[in-house]
């Protein structure tokens, strides 16, 4: 069994995600198909979170009133809290639960909710 400190626990991964400390390797795949699939994965959160901006864009394109930009503000404050709370959540949550996958995709793609919370 690897042991480190806990602030090591993020630093032992590779780049596409698989862990080093324990050597599992995805094995279901051949590693061209499982890399497609993960930049595909990472293609398709990334339009996910951008499709609330998009949405606030049109709406502010649309309207006539000059108004509707300072109804906006509030929105989009909201979104950049959530995402960023997702990104900061993943410590905490590979802490708390290690045998469950959904902490490691986090990890995996924090970089991208934090891009949401700031773009």
């Amino acid at each position: 069994m690897w042991k480190a400190a806990p602030w090591r626990l993020f630093f032992v991964c590779t780049s596409d995600g698989n862990d080093v400390r324990d050597g599992s390797r995805s094995k279901s795949l051949p590693a061209d198909e499982a890399d497609m699939r993960n930049r595909l994965s990472a293609h398709v959160l990334r339009v996910a979170l951008a499709l609330p901006a998009e949405g606030i864009a049109a709406e502010l394109a649309s309207a006539g009133n000059p108004r509707v930009a300072h109804m906006l503000l509030h929105p989009t404050g909201e979104h950049a809290a959530r995402f960023m709370i997702v990104a900061i959540l993943v410590a905490p949550l590979t802490l708390l639960l290690p045998g469950w996958r959904g902490p490691r995709w986090l990890r995996r793609n924090c970089g991208c909710f934090g891009v949401a919370a700031f773009g």
